[in-house]
């Protein structure tokens, strides 16, 4: 009978582990997708959400891998010629719009706490009714200036890029280099 000690096995599984991981690595997809036009070439790799028009329809999600000539998003597959647009979000769009949307809201309640303070603060007689109307006015403004900001923060956070087919830009998939 044939005597197996365990670092044999320990030794055995880790080869295999190994060798797994390796062969993986060269099956790994090392292909991007790039876009097109003149001298501009903006590369894509998997993992990068993004949103497709193919065949006239709108398609988005997170590009999982890339064929010789297909795409596959959401583990569905688009044949390159047919995407007619493609649209991406530029870099820092995400976190530049929170961040000044979080500002505007901090901003728009400032202006809040000024103007219940000036009314919870307010005495009955003239100096302090015209403080009342001092503050509740750059409560106002200070919380308008709030609410615009945090509309523009909001508004950021959809600003797309679109490559369109009609507009000269090509879809190509290259091996990465």
């Amino acid at each position: 009978m044939l005597k197996v000690s365990k670092k044999s096995v320990l030794l055995f599984i880790i080869s295999i582990f190994i060798l797994n991981l390796g062969l993986l690595s060269q099956n790994s997809n090392n292909a991007v997708l790039q876009i097109i036009k003149g001298k501009k070439v903006r590369s894509i790799k998997p993992g990068k959400k993004l949103k497709i028009w193919y065949a006239g329809k709108k398609h988005k999600g997170r590009l999982d891998s890339i064929g010789k000539n297909s795409i596959f998003i959401n583990n569905t597959e688009y044949e390159l010629h047919k995407i007619d647009k493609i649209s991406l979000k530029p870099r820092g769009t995400q976190v530049s719009g929170s961040i000044v949307g979080t500002v505007g809201l901090a901003i728009t309640t400032l202006g809040t706490v000024m103007i219940t303070k000036s009314y919870n603060n307010a005495k009955h007689d003239v100096g302090g009714t015209l403080a009342v109307f001092i503050l509740t006015g750059f409560g106002l403004v200070i919380g308008s200036v709030g609410i615009l900001t945090t509309a523009a923060g909001a508004s950021i956070l959809f600003i797309s890029k679109r490559y369109k087919k009609e507009k000269g830009w090509v879809y190509k998939i290259v091996p990465e280099s």
